[in-house]
């Protein structure tokens, strides 16, 4: 299990909070004050939407709640979905366009993982 320090955004307080996870099988525990939080999926890019989709009203500080940060099919496979890409419109994702998606950011934030796929299929079609 691997451990993380993430920021919150409660109630316009910036809180600190504990996460782990694992990759096999993906899993996040996040850990707020004294309340738990579990969230499992195909990967953590997955268990990391499904918290932000529990829990609206907390703005997560990290790159995988911004609009334009969405994994490829093959850092899901390598990385479990812990590495995404920062994508540009019309511009081809690059290496060093790669992600950590529980480094800090606060910046274009989503908590809805639909938007996050809308921008992924806009940014498909701006490459054409």
């Amino acid at each position: 299990m691997d451990f993380r320090e993430i920021i919150l955004k409660i109630d316009n307080t910036l809180v600190k909070a504990d996460l782990s996870y694992t990759t096999d099988p993906p899993c996040i525990h996040l850990k707020i004050k004294n309340s738990d939080f579990i969230s499992t999926g195909d990967d953590l890019y997955t268990c990391l939407a499904k918290l932000r989709e529990q829990m609206p009203e907390i703005d997560f500080l990290c790159k995988g709640s911004k609009i334009n940060v969405h994994p490829s099919r093959s850092t899901r496979q390598m990385t479990a979905g812990l590495m995404a890409y920062e994508l540009k419109m019309g511009e081809q994702a690059r290496r060093s366009d790669l992600v950590n998606i529980f480094d800090f950011d606060d910046d274009n934030l989503t908590n809805n993982p639909s938007k996050q796929n809308i921008f992924f299929k806009e940014w498909i079609a701006s490459l054409r």
